[in-house]
């Protein structure tokens, strides 16, 4: 018999057995089981695309390794199972939360109102079952009285790149309609001129200072690619008469006080406040920053062009922990740029990463109401039920059983 260690060179005692006695035992679980053990280590994770779990095969996409499960291979059952899971394995203090949350995670109300919260409904737009934290509360409770069709968020949503009502909202109808097809490719730009660079003599522009979107299918899954992105010009540098780096890096974070400097650019809503920017003024600014030279600037692949060269030892790019987009300082003539750039794939209205570019969302009038206080929000000061991205960590959760 083969043994799992010759294959995977995995020290677990457990990947010691033989890889027929591993398939048997994987074998005798249920799909909620499976879909854990599969996460558990590469030893499983290789296992589970033998021939033995076909049926909970999905098929690979460009960037897969190795077969995705198929969720849809699960009962409602199994997938709550599957998300009782994910749940069990976070681990916050409980000295982070405030009384009432506290409270009612004592009392155990907690299992039965998120029982509730995510309860499987049929969404009349996308023709198949979501979990209900993909509706907004306002539509479920007319919906129960009999009034009005259920469709979901991702449905509802809209998505613009900046204030301006210079170009259409992007809506999951704008996929269905302007790229049907495999391959098709649109581009929405925003051209109102208060995005225009300043004119400063022969000033050559690079980048983008006008939003700009492109939505992109492809051939394989389906998926649709959309690239975000602008260049907000910020400060002109006299190379002749150059301010110090830290005057350099305190101007740029006074820009951001507030989040003023994105009163016509919108940066990812994780960035909004402007902190993270402000921050990234001190790490990301250098020496060349007073030097009319050319400094690193991401590229659409996130792949550095190598024209934009610094030597120094600077955080080069700020990514958003949340949702991957990518900030960078970066000069040119003499004219230092915040670069921002964002690419997301998403495959139906209610992946996560098309929940996020969407405006608004989530916001209290959609998603928080008194039923699922101190579960998925709260206003308590300082708690951590109010203060982290719980609805996101929801969705995050459901749509891997959906």
């Amino acid at each position: 018999m083969k043994r799992t260690d010759s294959i995977f060179g995995s020290r677990s005692m457990i990947c010691d057995l033989p890889t027929e006695l591993l398939l048997k035992i994987m074998g005798y679980l249920p799909a909620e089981s499976l879909w854990a053990v599969r996460q558990s280590s590469r030893c499983f994770l290789q296992l589970f695309d033998a021939k033995d779990f076909r049926y909970f095969h999905s098929r690979p996409g460009r960037k897969d390794r190795y077969k995705p499960f198929r969720i849809s291979a699960m009962v409602t059952a199994e997938r709550n199972k599957a998300a009782e899971f994910i749940r069990r394995n976070r681990k916050q203090p409980e000295a982070r939360y405030c009384a009432p949350c506290l409270e009612v995670r004592r009392r155990g109300k907690q299992e039965s109102r998120l029982a509730s919260l995510l309860e499987s409904r049929f969404c009349e737009g996308c023709k198949e079952r979501h979990g209900g934290i993909f509706f907004s509360t306002e539509s479920i409770e007319k919906h129960d009285r009999g009034i009005g069709e259920l469709i979901c968020i991702g449905r509802l949503g809209k998505m613009t790149l900046c204030s301006h009502d210079s170009h259409e909202p992007v809506t999951w109808q704008t996929f269905e309609q302007s790229i049907p097809m495999s391959h098709d490719l649109k581009e929405v730009a925003c051209t109102d001129r208060s995005h225009e660079p300043r004119a400063r003599g022969r000033w050559v522009e690079d980048g983008s200072a006008f939003p700009r979107l492109i939505l992109e299918r492809w051939a394989i899954n389906d998926n649709i690619e959309v690239t975000l992105g602008w260049d907000l010009q910020l400060l002109d540098i006299n190379p002749k008469n150059p301010p110090s780096t830290e005057a350099i890096r305190e101007t740029l974070a006074n820009l951001f006080l507030d989040g003023a400097a994105f009163c016509y650019h919108k940066p990812c809503k994780h960035m909004l406040d402007g902190e993270r920017i402000r921050a990234f003024a001190y790490s990301g600014i250098c020496e060349c920053f007073k030097q009319p030279g050319n400094t690193r600037h991401p590229r659409k692949d996130g792949i550095t062009d190598r024209k934009y060269k610094c030597p120094c030892d600077r955080q080069r790019r700020l990514k958003c922990a949340d949702c991957g987009a990518l900030y960078a300082w970066y000069l040119v003539a003499g004219r230092i740029t915040l670069s921002y750039r964002s690419v997301q794939h998403i495959e139906k209205p209610t992946s996560p990463a098309w929940l996020g570019l969407l405006d608004d969302v989530p916001n209290r009038e959609d998603i928080f109401n008194e039923d699922n206080r101190h579960l998925i929000w709260c206003d308590s000061p300082g708690c951590a039920t109010g203060r982290g991205p719980r609805w996101e960590e929801m969705v995050k959760e459901q749509a891997r059983m959906y």
